[in-house]
């Protein structure tokens, strides 16, 4: 330390005591002397990191703003929608039971219509019982199951026209398959199934309970198929004349089959 710092030093001390001494001596004068020749630039350049990181706090500050005023300004549109989607969901609600309604409407309308149409052909005779075949052509299908310990055997010749008659009739969404069960036209043909049935009962001595479980068991060996597979479509009831040509179906249509064939 120069001569001229220790008696600054001293003078200090005299007039305000050791601390007053210090801090005459520790100036900016001294820290220029003392610190390296480049503290001042890296002291400038921390500054401006400092002033460029201040500045940047402030727009990423903004930017939080907008964004929150962003989210606030959806988060209120997303409860608009959600009262829109409760409101819609009522109305979703009493639309579906409206349909449910005209449904069952239009089904009793149609099972009129169709008692009505038969009665007026009948009565008239405009128009005949059962569809007019255009060929004797048939279908053959050959059906082989177990009942009572052995292998019982059959084959059906159907007749090509009511196959086509039947495939050919709309499908009306319903959930009362008695409209398959009941359609008078195939009755005549499932009558000679029935006879064959009761041939296999005359045969083995079977009572009326036997033969409706032959009848069963036959109807349950029909391979299982599913509407989407064979038809292309979710839902597709067939006439029990179909259910026969296609070798099975599905649930329904076997169940249609059972009703049809025991009804008689």
């Amino acid at each position: 330390m120069s001569l001229k710092l220790y008696a600054l030093l001293l003078i200090g001390i005299v007039i305000g005591g050791v601390g007053y001494g210090v801090s005459l001596v520790y100036t900016p004068q001294f820290l220029e002397d003392v610190l390296p020749n480049n503290y001042k630039t890296r002291l400038d350049e921390l500054t401006q990191q400092y002033l460029d990181l201040s500045s940047r706090h402030e727009v990423l500050t903004t930017e939080q703003e907008d964004l929150q005023a962003e989210y606030d300004e959806l988060e209120g549109d997303h409860l608009d929608l959600e009262d829109d989607y409760s409101d819609l969901a009522d109305v979703l609600e009493n639309l579906t039971e409206d349909h449910d309604a005209l449904n069952e409407t239009y089904n009793a309308s149609l099972e009129d219509y169709d008692s009505l149409l038969m009665q007026y052909l009948i009565v008239t005779g405009s128009a005949p019982l059962t569809p007019q075949p255009l060929s004797n052509d048939t279908i053959r299908r050959d059906f082989a199951w177990v009942y009572g310990g052995k292998t019982r055997v059959f084959s059906l010749y159907i007749p090509e026209h009511l196959y086509l008659y039947y495939g050919n009739k709309t499908r009306v969404p319903t959930e009362d398959y008695s409209v398959y069960v009941t359609h008078p036209y195939d009755d005549e043909y499932l009558s000679t199934i029935i006879a064959e049935f009761d041939d296999i009962v005359a045969e083995e001595g079977y009572d009326e309970n036997q033969k409706i479980n032959l009848i069963v068991s036959f109807i349950q060996s029909l391979p299982y198929t599913s509407d989407d597979v064979t038809t292309g479509f979710d839902e597709y009831a067939r006439y029990p004349i179909e259910t026969l040509v296609h070798d099975g179906g599905d649930c329904e249509d076997t169940s249609i089959l059972a009703s049809a064939l025991l009804d008689l």
